[in-house]
């Protein structure tokens, strides 16, 4: 990483950035949007298109893994703003899409972030996007450490740091070991991380799938203050993510769209089965 990158005056308060920076991004979760390299969303120089260009297009999306289909035909789009819930058990295609949308896999059809098509123009489509993995993983850094580290790489001045440990409810947690956390602990810096380059676009996988009930309502207030903010793209199969978010509901079913849901207050489990 050459040394121009990193936006600190003060040499002392930096955190060094090993070769192998690549590794500990893929190891947070986070490599397929932080390798973009720059400031995203909200808080980027590029400007965004208005909010009449869906924040998310998705035309005719197709990836199959040893001849068998997991996405097919597959077409959302998402306004800027929206909160959309991908439903659906496991299999139906969901984290796939997600890593088609993160340029984590070649796939068929097209993709695009603000009209920014994923592969064709790859880098600019992610300067939008924030992504919070289903588990994250990391080194035997503190909670403040880690968010300075992708600070730097996403070229951003540590003063953001406060506020996000505010709202993601880790304030007095700054000096904890990140492998020592909770797993709501995690999950919180987690969404840190995808919040720190102030993006436009949160995506969302599983947000809740290894939280304990008290951990998981936590994070979904956590969550809920989000909406509105930002673009929200959710993966779930549980209910309580879906009632406590959405703004509508897609149900997936081995990789296609099988319904819309919009009345979200009164969605039952009969009607995403």
């Amino acid at each position: 990483m050459p040394e121009n990158l990193l936006p600190l005056e003060d040499p002392s308060k930096k955190i060094p950035i090993p070769e192998t920076a690549g590794l500990v991004l893929a190891a947070l979760g986070l490599f397929a949007v932080i390798s973009s390299g720059s400031k995203t969303g909200k808080g980027t120089e590029e400007k965004i298109p208005s909010p009449a260009v869906h924040s998310i297009t998705a035309r005719q999306v197709g990836k199959s893994f040893s001849g068998r289909a997991i996405l097919s035909g597959f077409d959302l789009s998402v306004s800027a703003g929206e909160c959309v819930v991908l439903w659906g058990a496991n299999g139906a295609g969901k984290s796939t899409f997600l890593k088609c949308l993160l340029g984590l896999m070649d796939f068929e059809g097209a993709v695009e972030i603000f009209g920014r098509d994923v592969r064709a123009q790859g880098k600019k489509a992610r300067k939008f996007i924030g992504y919070l993995p289903q588990e994250l993983t990391g080194y035997d850094w503190t909670v403040r450490q880690t968010l300075e580290f992708v600070c730097q790489v996403r070229q951003v001045d540590f003063s953001a740091i406060p506020p996000i440990l505010e709202d993601c409810l880790l304030a007095g947690e700054e000096d904890k070991k990140v492998p020592a956390l909770s797993g709501g602990m995690k999950q919180k810096l987690a969404l840190a991380l995808a919040l720190i380059a102030d993006p436009a676009v949160l995506v969302l996988d599983e947000p809740c799938s290894n939280l304990d009930l008290k951990s998981r309502r936590e994070f979904l207030e956590v969550l809920k203050g989000l909406k509105g903010t930002r673009t929200l793209l959710v993966t779930s199969h549980r209910l309580d993510e879906v009632l406590a978010l959405a703004d509508r509901v897609v149900v997936m079913e081995e990789g296609l769209p099988v319904r819309e849901l919009e009345h979200v207050e009164d969605v039952r489990l009969e009607d995403l089965a």
